[in-house]
């Protein structure tokens, strides 16, 4: 079941449709970081989404921009949370692998690529 506050029409404002980026991997992960930080402070949660949902955008953007976290994955380091986007460009498509913290569980995801 799906949490409210991260529906997947949202995402579809900024990655474009789902048939160009599949997200499920990350969606959960997204969801509890935002709940995460409105427990610490309201408001913070949809803070943490707006900063998630510039970065998506700046990765359909240059997509190669960003250095490889490990090949073929690339990460895209949030400004103000300490939260990363991994991400693989498989042909015309971009695949969210995780929304990973910067300081738990490292390579977690790893299984998730291949």
């Amino acid at each position: 079941m799906m949490k409210e506050g991260w529906e997947p029409f949202q995402w579809k404002r900024f990655f474009g449709t789902c048939d160009e980026v599949d997200i499920h991997y990350a969606r959960d992960e997204l969801v509890e970081a935002k709940y995460f930080y409105n427990r610490q402070q309201q408001g913070l949660g949809e803070q943490f989404k707006h900063e998630a949902e510039a970065a998506s955008r700046r990765i359909i953007e240059h997509s190669l921009a960003w250095q490889y976290e490990h090949d073929p994955v690339r990460r895209f380091i949030f400004n103000r949370f300490p939260y990363k986007m991994l991400y693989v460009i498989r042909e015309q498509s971009i695949v969210v692998v995780a929304v990973a913290h910067q300081h738990r569980a490292p390579d977690y995801w790893i299984e998730r690529i291949y």
